[in-house]
């Protein structure tokens, strides 16, 4: 998986909306604009901190050439999380108001030479207020999970997580996850990973012996279903 470090997203974020110049071989939009090359801008991202930013030229702020969907709205908190698997590109908006506010999704891209095309855009199965719903995901292969740590499902903000599974060129809702005995302000759904045939989920405030010291939930799927398969915890 070619994952951006996460330490460049909030850089790659604000490259988004910084003038710049194509300096190997510039183009423009329909409207005039200027737009960067994109491996321009992803060679800064991959040389991390030490790397050169494109330089800033005269013109109109311009993205990276992709282009958002209609329902992309200010402080969606677009850009949250990233990550990038062959072709596909899935980015975290987990203010973005999907059937609530701050319910959150996900929107998808596909590569298309030097741009991302926007592809869909995901929601939670049951969207709720302040769920934050693609504050983090791991996208690998054809699975794509996508944690939403302000679930209120077993009390406030016990998370949730959910599955989501690529099937000819579509992304299917598969499931959505919440710990067995999840309990208030346990954030389940803040971190999640894909390994393998296995899903990773963090719930920070989880209790672990009457403590809130934090776990980490393993799920694997059989049958279609999935279920927990483990917990791991620092004591």
């Amino acid at each position: 998986m070619n994952r951006i470090p996460a330490g460049l997203v909030v850089t790659l974020f604000a490259l988004l909306s910084i003038p710049l110049v194509n300096t190997a071989d510039a183009a423009s939009d329909d409207r005039g604009r200027i737009l960067p090359s994109m491996d321009e801008v992803l060679r800064f991202v991959a040389e991390g901190s030490g790397g050169t930013p494109p330089k800033a030229g005269i013109g109109s702020p311009v993205s990276i050439p992709m282009p958002l969907p209609d329902e992309g709205e200010p402080a969606d908190g677009f850009g949250s999380a990233v990550d990038v698997d062959g072709d596909w590109l899935a980015v975290g908006a987990p203010a973005h108001d999907a059937g609530a506010r701050n319910a959150g999704a996900v929107f998808l891209f596909t590569r298309n030479g030097d741009s991302w095309l926007f592809h869909d855009r995901l929601i939670s199965d049951q969207p709720a207020e302040g769920a934050e719903f693609g504050v983090s995901l791991d996208l690998a292969g054809d699975l794509l999970i996508v944690g939403a740590p302000g679930v209120d499902g077993a009390g406030f903000r016990s998370g949730a997580a959910t599955i989501f599974r690529r099937v000819d060129e579509v992304w299917r809702f598969e499931q959505t996850m919440t710990r067995a005995d999840a309990a208030e302000s346990e954030a389940f759904g803040t971190a999640v990973v894909v390994v393998d045939d296995a899903v990773l989920v963090g719930a920070p405030g989880a209790e672990i012996e009457g403590t809130p010291a934090g776990a980490v939930v393993e799920y694997r799927a059989s049958g279609g279903i999935w279920s927990e398969a483990g917990l791991l915890t620092a004591q």
